[in-house]
């Protein structure tokens, strides 16, 4: 995926938001769908259901792309995998993984969506649990 080590982004993106080596963090790694070949690390801090903070680091050169304080009262992230599966209707074992690009579905790479292969097709599910058939702008999700 990168050249920069989970390590090493987690350490940028502590840093970016000067959070000590105390607070939690989980980094998940992302890829650009409009920029093929590119991708993230989406770094998170806190309890899953508690985030303190979320920092996206370039998984090529290291540098945060945008970070955000969180308050610490609900989940970045709150959907995983198996919810992901089970609200596009697909099986476990069907390849899924965090993707981002800005569209109607997410507008910030901080909300990454779950991109399903279904096929030949393409599902995504943003972090609310609507599925999106395509990012274009004239999709508004279902």
């Amino acid at each position: 995926m990168a050249e920069v080590t989970e390590a090493a982004a987690i350490a940028s993106a502590r840093a970016q938001l000067r959070l000590h080596d105390d607070v939690p963090a989980r980094a998940l790694p992302v890829q650009r769908i409009d920029q093929p070949g590119e991708s993230y690390w989406l770094v998170l801090f806190g309890a899953r259901d508690a985030a303190l903070g979320a920092v996206a680091v370039d998984a090529r050169s290291g540098a945060v792309m945008v970070s955000a304080a969180l308050p610490g009262t609900q989940s970045q992230m709150p959907l995983d995998v198996e919810q992901a599966l089970q609200i596009a209707g697909l099986p476990p074992g069907t390849p899924i993984a965090l993707a981002w690009k800005a569209s109607p579905a997410s507008r910030s790479p901080l909300y990454p969506l779950w991109a399903i292969g279904a096929g030949n097709e393409t599902l995504y599910v943003d972090q609310q649990g609507k599925i999106w058939r395509s990012l274009s702008s004239g999709d508004k999700g279902g």
